[in-house]
């Protein structure tokens, strides 16, 4: 990263500090230099986002830690980014007002995708039925035998086929194949692209400004200074002052 670019990556880190997770995707975003409406995007528009952010950043290379739902067992788990398909998170019909038409339960309504909006919203309502409360936010209108009906009204099997629609329609989150090496069990897991990310950003940062604080005490050298240091020069500074503690 270039020194402006660290600075900026810093500060955004710094801002979402104690803010929701959803909160923070929405600052990281604006590293992308895009002066579009974060709130009204749809979450696999952001999600898409924040995929492409990530691999500017940090590269295609991804680790994390998944838990086998069979066996409890923990393991890591390596990903390259690089060939999660982009159309799993954005298609054409991912637009903030597109919505699908449904049919089932003995009801028809209209249901839109989430919206980033959405996510911040119920991120400030506590003690709720997250599920629940974003697919009442995201139905536009519902009718059972020709009589207007409200959200939370609708039936299981309503909701269950408006999430299908809306993942044939505008994508759903990128998933990646795993199998246990304890006991074999083989599923197909989620990736949280916005939790990778922000995760990946925290320990860059606090990694970082320890980096700067070793620097600094050693050489007194200001924040700045440091971070405009090419990487390979400012590793050999460190190892200079692991070996002069040593």
């Amino acid at each position: 990263m270039s020194p402006a670019l660290v600075e900026r990556v810093l500060d955004v880190w710094e801002r979402g500090i104690d803010h929701t997770l959803n909160e923070r995707a929405a600052l990281a975003l604006a590293l992308r230099g895009e002066d579009a409406d974060v709130a009204r995007q749809t979450v696999q528009q952001r999600d898409a986002g924040l995929l492409d952010l990530r691999r500017a950043l940090f590269g295609d290379r991804f680790e994390g830690v998944v838990r086998c739902p069979a066996c409890a067992v923990e393991f890591d788990l390596p990903i390259d980014l690089e060939t999660i398909d982009p159309d799993t998170l954005k298609t054409a019909e991912s637009e903030p007002s597109f919505a699908v038409t449904v049919e089932a339960g003995g009801c028809k309504g209209e249901v839109r995708a989430p919206r980033c909006e959405d996510l911040l919203a119920l991120d400030r309502t506590p003690q709720i039925d997250y599920a629940a409360a974003l697919f009442e936010r995201c139905v536009v209108g519902a009718e059972r035998a020709g009589r207007t009906i409200g959200a939370q009204d609708l039936p299981p099997a309503f909701r269950d086929a408006a999430a299908t629609a809306l993942a044939a329609s505008c994508g759903e989150a990128p998933t990646t194949d795993l199998s246990c090496g304890e006991c074999g069990h083989a599923w197909r897991a989620p990736i949280d692209v916005a939790r990778a990310l922000l995760d990946d950003l925290d320990d860059w940062a606090r990694r970082l400004l320890d980096d700067i604080h070793r620097i600094a005490r050693a050489y007194h050298w200001s924040e700045r200074e440091i971070i405009a240091l090419p990487l390979r020069r400012r590793l050999r500074y460190l190892d200079a002052i692991g070996e002069a503690i040593g």
